[in-house]
């Protein structure tokens, strides 16, 4: 990434002193810090939607303004190292299970790790692969443990009671064609 790249993503994401700076050098008949706070809301909002396209579920069981707040969190926290989003939304479990308002809600952890082996696994080759003692295994291929009812999280469509802690399950994912 380039050093004016570099100065962007910075500015955008929220370092005062590369707004600053970037504003500075923006001629046009809008203030350069208003720009940058129009494509910062707009880079953002893009990041935001991505994410619940991915992690749908999760956004359900957490509620639509607590999920933007705790995605937007992600989307300030995160490293932009490429302006792809095929990688966007890796790490989004594990910024959730380091949220102390989430303690309550640790089975949406859980929750997002499946959906981002869901995410994995449809880009995934319909290819298997040589494993141990001649068994083929998928590419891809995912277990998830789960303390909680995980695969009831999944297909709960919002209507009636949900146990989360019910039952504990594994749940393998793969690319099936």
């Amino acid at each position: 990434m380039s050093g004016a790249q570099a100065a962007l993503v910075a500015a955008i994401v929220g370092d005062k002193r590369a707004s600053r700076q970037l504003a500075s050098s923006i001629a046009g008949s809008l203030p350069g810090e208003r720009l940058i706070q129009i494509y910062r809301h707009n880079f953002i909002s893009r990041f935001v939607e991505a994410l619940q396209v991915t992690f749908p579920k999760t956004q359900q069981m957490l509620g639509p303004d607590c999920f933007q707040g705790l995605a937007q969190a992600f989307i300030q926290q995160e490293a932009f190292v490429e302006a792809s989003l095929l990688h966007f939304g890796e790490s989004f479990a594990d910024f959730l299970a380091q949220q102390e308002i989430l303690a309550s809600f640790a089975y949406c952890v859980d929750l997002a790790r499946l959906e981002w082996a869901m995410e994995v696994a449809y880009g995934q080759a319909n290819s298997l692969s040589e494993g141990l003692d001649g068994w083929s295994l998928r590419d891809g291929l995912q277990v998830i443990a789960s303390d909680y009812a995980l695969l009831d999280m999944w297909h709960f469509d919002g209507e009636g009671e949900l146990d989360v802690g019910a039952r504990s399950q594994w749940i393998i994912v793969y690319r099936d064609g």
